[in-house]
């Protein structure tokens, strides 16, 4: 297999993980899905480079993967597209500019972790604006009065501040954790593809796959702040500690966030989103015969998750979580797909 297919194999495995890893994570109720998604990228186009991918590899891939998800996902919203191609467009940078990998993928690592941390935050921030942190931090110093009647220092508590401090913190601990071991197992599929030969292991890519359970709706941050605007509305009025102005805060907080979603689901949104798509479909023309190899080799990537996992299951702890892992991009990369008979 020349490093065309396995480039186009490492594609469908970021294609998949971005159409599907999300519902899963979701589905098993694992929190940061955003933290999974964008680690897994990091790591394939990490694989890419210890692989010898070049600018234009790397450009492919990402726009098979826009493609992919515009086409399996439809409804995906135009921030979603944001975040993989500031990855792409920072792994051609790093990886053109700085010759030891390992560092140029710590640094992908961090800054695509931290980078999408931020982007959340500063989402929230615009639709809500400064009123959502200090309807927080309002709310924080009540609970905590509540408790500390006496303690006529707590006047205030910097509750959004901690939330935001940590939650990137978070993201950096991750990107640096993530960066390191995406050099280390991509240096071992590397080594491993370039010693073992062909596989001997077969799948059939027509065979059935069991469908993915549906994805359960999640509760979203954003979702959370209407009823706490509320709860601080009806406070000032009942509670003496708050100011009336700062019920009028919330109630402008929540009328400003309505009029900013509704123009960006119904206005700003579909228009960017029309664009995208538009541009696209005309490099799908382009790809169509990569795109076509992608889908097919979905249900057989499947496959080889489901399979390997039921293997690892029954022989922990034998079989460590990154033998599972490797053992996964091992068969993806060098697996023979027999065709359907007729």
């Amino acid at each position: 297999m020349n490093k065309n297919q396995i480039f186009l194999r490492i594609t469908a495995i970021w294609a998949l993980s971005e159409s599907a890893l999300g519902g899963i994570l979701h589905a098993v109720k694992i929190p940061l899905t955003g933290l999974f998604i964008g680690g897994s990228a990091v790591v394939l186009l990490t694989l890419m480079a210890y692989l010898g991918a070049e600018k234009k590899d790397f450009l492919k891939a990402f726009l098979l993967v826009l493609i992919v998800k515009a086409v399996v996902s439809p409804h995906t919203p135009p921030t979603a597209y944001l975040a993989v191609s500031f990855q792409a467009f920072l792994a051609i940078f790093l990886f053109g500019f700085i010759r030891i990998k390992s560092i140029a993928a710590m640094l992908l690592s961090v800054f695509s972790l931290v980078e999408s941390g931020f982007q959340k935050l500063l989402v929230l921030t615009l639709i809500f604006g400064q009123n959502l942190w200090d309807s927080i931090n309002i709310f924080a110093s009540f609970i905590v009065m509540q408790f500390m009647q006496n303690n006529e220092e707590i006047s205030s508590v910097n509750l959004s501040l901690v939330l935001i401090t940590g939650y990137l913190i978070i993201h950096l601990i991750a990107g640096l954790l993530i960066g390191g071991w995406a050099s280390t197992f991509s240096k071992t599929i590397f080594n491993k593809l370039n010693s073992q030969g062909k596989t001997e292991y077969f799948l059939q890519s027509y065979i059935n796959i069991e469908q993915p359970l549906k994805k359960k709706k999640r509760v979203r941050f954003a979702y959370l702040v209407f009823p706490l605007a509320v709860v601080i509305m009806v406070l000032s009025y009942i509670m003496p500690v708050f100011d009336r102005n700062v019920g009028l805060s919330a109630l402008a907080m929540v009328v400003r966030a309505t009029v900013i979603l509704i123009f960006w689901y119904y206005i700003l949104g579909p228009y960017v989103k029309r664009i995208l798509l538009n541009f696209l479909q005309k490099k799908k023309n382009k790809y169509n015969s990569d795109i076509e190899e992608i889908f097919v080799l979905f249900p057989t990537l499947k496959q080889i998750v489901a399979s390997e996992w039921k293997i690892y299951q029954q022989n922990k702890p034998q079989i460590s979580f990154r033998d599972f892992l490797e053992n996964i991009f091992l068969i993806a990369l060098t697996i023979e797909l027999e065709k359907e008979p007729s």
